[in-house]
């Protein structure tokens, strides 16, 4: 019967058919990288994203949701996200650029909503509202401001705890910059 089903309706008809609810359960397209929830002044809170792919994506339309907030839209300008390239989001994109040394073209200028220093969630949907990574971080996670949590595997789910640290790098960041918790293929420190 599944054969003629098969012959009926087409192989893309079946695929429709079946629960969709895995299939980004392994891939992260585009990954909450790393986040400074709790800045020293006058830097503003940004959250970095991750392109794990081989295309560049356009963000623009994509979802960001705080906890407790109503979700804010990436604007169109400047939403490319290049191949295996990071992106940050940022309310205070002139600030940012300038306290961190960082081209401001790098950094889209978002209503990011305030990020709570005990703990939140955040989530990444595309335009299609289809979730393509979420997070949940704890306040305790740092020891002072200042200082990012960053994501080891952008493979492993952004919801896994022990897939997230604080920042080991001295400047309390690593603002588009490989992450200092980051799982290598190789280690080789003697």
């Amino acid at each position: 019967m599944l054969s003629r089903l098969r012959h009926v309706l087409g192989a893309g008809a079946l695929l429709c058919a079946m629960p969709l609810t895995n299939i980004h359960a392994q891939s992260f397209p585009v990954a909450i990288n790393e986040v400074m929830f709790a800045p020293v002044k006058p830097e503003p809170e940004w959250i970095e994203l991750l392109n794990t792919t081989s295309d560049s994506v356009h963000l623009a339309g994509w979802l960001l949701t705080v906890h407790g907030h109503a979700s804010v839209p990436i604007p169109d300008s400047s939403a490319w996200l290049a191949p295996d390239s990071m992106v940050i989001l940022s309310a205070n994109d002139t600030a940012l650029a300038q306290i961190r040394n960082i081209p401001l073209d790098r950094i889209i200028r978002i209503a990011v909503p305030a990020l709570n220093n005990s703990g939140s969630a955040i989530s990444l949907r595309d335009t299609m509202g289809t979730l393509m990574d979420s997070m949940n971080y704890d306040g305790n996670w740092i020891k002072a401001d200042g200082i990012s949590i960053e994501r080891s595997d952008a493979n492993r789910s952004g919801l896994d705890p022990g897939n997230w640290e604080a920042c080991q790098d001295p400047s309390g960041a690593t603002i588009l910059r490989p992450n200092s918790i980051r799982q290598r293929d190789h280690d080789l420190a003697i």
